[in-house]
């Protein structure tokens, strides 16, 4: 364990920590986390793999200690330019203790960082765990310290092409060999990367954290399906086109609102937030 005095000490020591090949992790809440996104930026750049886990509570500036999923921009592309990074959103405590043993092997795998997120209903939330091991292991011949000669470079190679008016499929093609890559990977080392319950109707409902438990119960009661993302980041449901309808729930801004937009462009998404309290059944029910 390494104190640090400020949240820049902290993305750095662990910059130099998994550079070594060493295991890194550290936690922090959303205001924490902006002011280490530009050594997260540097440690995506240098392929540098290491695990954070954010507490998402409300905002902006200091903000308080109610829960809220308003940090979902921020890790969606935690830093400038091309850093997207793997996102885990459990929704309770035995998912949360996986995950973070997930995001190691990701991490390791994908060299990269790889954020877990959670709400801070489920921060300061008692549950029973179970830990399981893990027999995960990685040759890091990048590693330095006991192997100096050898120079930390970065695994993503973009092939240098003439500019043209095929530069931007180019550039979109790149991304989406590398989501695709990642979400592989994280498959692999997460089965489970979303609950879901399928409706013929094409009517469903998403929420990430500790709503995502709640819209289940929901689901159930309207007759409805419901999508709950264990990885947010790459993104992939299996039953894409048949969504028609997506209400999206959330607390504290339309952030997973927008995501969704993304992914199911052509569905009729519907916004659903909550002012910084985790909605209950009723509560969602009433508002549908």
């Amino acid at each position: 364990f390494f104190n640090a005095f400020s949240e820049l000490e902290t993305i750095n020591f662990m910059y130099g920590c998994g550079a070594t090949g060493k295991r890194v992790m550290t936690a922090t809440s959303g205001c924490g986390l902006s002011l280490m996104r530009e050594g997260l930026s540097y440690a995506i750049g240098a392929s540098v793999p290491m695990v954070l886990f954010n507490v998402s509570r409300f905002g902006p500036g200091l903000g308080g200690i109610t829960p809220s999923n308003e940090d979902i921009s921020m890790v969606w592309g935690v830093g400038h330019g091309q850093s997207k990074v793997p996102v885990l959103t459990p929704s309770t405590s035995q998912e949360a203790v996986d995950a973070i043993m997930s995001a190691f092997d990701i991490a390791d795998t994908l060299r990269m960082p790889v954020l877990v997120m959670v709400d801070a209903t489920l921060g300061q939330m008692y549950e029973p765990v179970e830990i399981h091991k893990s027999d995960f292991k990685i040759d890091k011949p990048w590693a330095v310290g006991v192997h100096k000669h050898n120079v930390i470079t970065s695994r993503r190679v973009i092939q240098s092409y003439k500019v043209g008016d095929d530069e931007q499929d180019k550039q979109i093609q790149f991304v989406m060999e590398r989501e695709n890559s990642m979400l592989s990977v994280c498959k692999k080392f997460m089965p489970e990367t979303m609950k879901t319950k399928f409706h013929d109707s094409g009517n469903y409902i998403v929420a990430i954290g500790t709503t995502g438990r709640v819209i289940q119960e929901v689901a159930g009661k309207m007759n409805m399906g419901y999508i709950v993302p264990l990885l947010l980041n790459p993104f992939s449901f299996p039953w894409k086109d048949s969504v028609r309808k997506l209400t999206v729930v959330e607390v504290g801004g339309t952030q997973l609102y927008d995501i969704m937009r993304y992914h199911f462009p052509d569905a009729e998404i519907k916004s659903m937030v909550f002012s910084h309290s985790i909605p209950d059944c009723d509560e969602i029910m009433e508002r549908l």
